[in-house]
């Protein structure tokens, strides 16, 4: 590994203590990739040993994603069925012609 390898390496590391939780993942994500970049375990990246391995290794990463609110949910599930989107485009329609009516009736 190159003096700029290492000092790209540093940088991304660097990352890892960041506040926010993106760039810490982006961190982590742009280490591993630079790992496997330089074929190589994580033992031998941070022992120093320039020792290449013969085949990759595949590390699965978790994804933290934030879960809808049942309401959120339930209102997704009823406005995605054909049945209520009519309605609901219907008493919307009045609503707007209602609207209407009554700025027109004041003129």
């Amino acid at each position: 590994m190159t003096d700029t390898d290492r000092q790209r390496l540093a940088a991304i590391l660097g990352m890892l203590g960041s506040e926010h939780a993106g760039e810490r993942a982006a961190a982590a994500l742009q280490a591993e990739a630079f790992r496997r970049h330089h074929n190589l375990t994580w033992d031998q990246l941070v022992g120093g040993k320039t020792v290449y391995v013969d085949r990759p290794v595949i590390v699965e990463t978790a994804v933290d994603r934030p879960i809808p609110m049942p309401l959120v949910q339930s209102i997704v599930a009823v406005i995605g069925e054909p049945f209520p989107m009519v309605i609901l485009t219907f008493v919307t329609l009045a609503a707007i012609f209602g609207a209407l009516s009554r700025l027109l009736g004041n003129l």
